[in-house]
């Protein structure tokens, strides 16, 4: 029996699938502003990454092994793609946020600005 065969779930498409799914849903998650969520979703991409990694890794010993290096799958390389720029979009918009935050950080950090009474600049004048 061929010990190289992998469950659906664990190949390439299907994790980049899932990657995909996992940004978009990242996505949600800082825009409804849900940080556990968020976490959740980072997690799981980890995860995928490391799957993705784990299976690159496993090509790798069969390119050395003679297999030719252009015989990945088209869809794979465009799977790959898609993910890529799902994830050059989130992160645009994460960086965004994080602008977002800090410039609000500052403001609360910031002078307090109360309401009082204002002398003029050359105090009052009686007349």
């Amino acid at each position: 029996m061929n010990s190289t065969v992998s469950h659906d779930s664990e190949r390439p498409e299907s994790i980049l699938q899932e990657l995909k799914g996992s940004i978009a849903d990242s996505q949600s998650a800082l825009l409804e502003g849900d940080p556990q969520e968020l976490e959740n979703c980072i997690l799981r991409q980890r995860g995928l990454c490391e799957k993705l990694e784990c299976w690159l890794r496993e090509q790798a010993g069969e390119i050395a092994a003679g297999v030719h290096a252009n015989s990945a799958p088209t869809q794979v390389v465009v799977s790959a793609m898609e993910a890529r720029e799902q994830n050059r979009l989130f992160s645009a918009l994460l960086r965004r946020m994080r602008h977002n935050l800090e410039v609000m950080r500052n403001i609360w950090s910031g002078p307090s600005f109360e309401y009082s009474t204002r002398q003029p600049a050359g105090g009052a004048r009686k007349t």
